[in-house]
């Protein structure tokens, strides 16, 4: 029969990291001590795990206070979380806007995109995504819709501009991807929504599509509090070309900075998106392991990237 293992106090915690040889032959500080008190301990071995196996390899330091090396990577993290988290939402009110613009110059105002003809199934793993998007409008209490349905109206009556900002970054991805083409009944010509958001965005048709799925997983890993560092990505985005072949190269197939890269793309390469890059840089800048961590958690390789 399985026994959790039980809770331990700040002490056997740190008892634990000794045992485990975590802290190799370091001897953490009070300050490092107090700080991991602050932490779920659960949370903190990730981070613990890829040190040790980073130092068993003699990529990370080991002399000295490990412990207070470790957390400072916490820190990091979080800093960075920051910044992405920053990135995606300009990126998600611009998404937004460009939604309803394109969707608008292509479909009728109401109803259609809760019409499961409205959509290809790209995904029958996943429900419906007509549901999704009705699930959240009736969740929302966003003043004008409880007005709208306190008045008996029908959620069939509710333009998309009114109900947009209600659905998930996944719900926008999906819409965006799902949505059939129109076909112009003159020239017999597709019109397709995520070509005219790509257009809009500056960004390639081809990659828009799974960069947007790239994004919502990264936006679910930065609201949710996940560890960032060390963590290789399930889905990889499309590194535009004009990035250094090089660095595309030498970056891990699971790369985070590879999920930056195409978020820079998305928020303007020669605007925000530069800006939104030279933040990270700073970030990575500030300690070799964080920076391995985050450009090539598979390898554990350290290539010396110029970023």
């Amino acid at each position: 029969m399985f026994t959790p293992p039980p809770f331990l106090t700040l002490d056997q915690r740190l008892e634990y990291l000794v045992r485990k040889n975590y802290l190799f032959d370091g001897i953490p500080s009070d300050d490092a001590r107090e700080s991991l008190g602050n932490l779920n301990f659960h949370y903190f071995l990730g981070y613990a795990r890829n040190y040790r196996q980073l130092g068993s390899r003699s990529v990370v330091r080991t002399d000295g206070d490990v412990l207070e090396r470790m957390l400072s990577l916490v820190e990091l993290d979080r800093e960075l979380s920051i910044v992405v988290f920053h990135g995606l939402r300009r990126l998600e009110w611009r998404l937004r806007a460009l939604l309803v613009q394109h969707h608008c110059e292509l479909f009728p105002t109401t109803a259609c995109f809760l019409d499961p003809g409205h959509y290809r199934v790209l995904k029958p793993d996943l429900p419906p995504i007509e549901l999704s998007l009705l699930k959240h409008i009736e969740r929302s209490r966003e003043p004008y819709l409880v007005e709208h349905f306190d008045a008996g109206r029908s959620v069939q009556d509710l333009p998309i501009w009114a109900v947009v900002d209600t659905w998930t970054f996944g719900d926008l991805s999906r819409l965006v991807s799902e949505t059939i083409p129109l076909i112009d009944p003159h020239t017999g010509e597709e019109r397709r929504l995520w070509k005219g958001i790509a257009q809009s965005l500056g960004v390639s048709a081809s990659t828009i599509i799974g960069n947007l799925e790239t994004m919502s997983v990264l936006r679910n890993l930065v609201a949710h509090h996940s560890r960032l560092w060390m963590r290789p990505m399930t889905i990889m985005p499309r590194i535009p070309k004009y990035y250094p072949a090089q660095l595309r190269r030498k970056l891990d197939s699971g790369s985070l900075y590879g999920a930056f890269l195409a978020l820079a793309e998305l928020l303007g390469p020669r605007g925000d998106g530069q800006l939104f890059l030279d933040d990270v840089k700073a970030i990575l800048a500030r300690d070799p392991a964080f920076k391995l961590g985050i450009t090539n958690p598979v390898s554990k390789t350290d290539h010396s990237l110029e970023l």
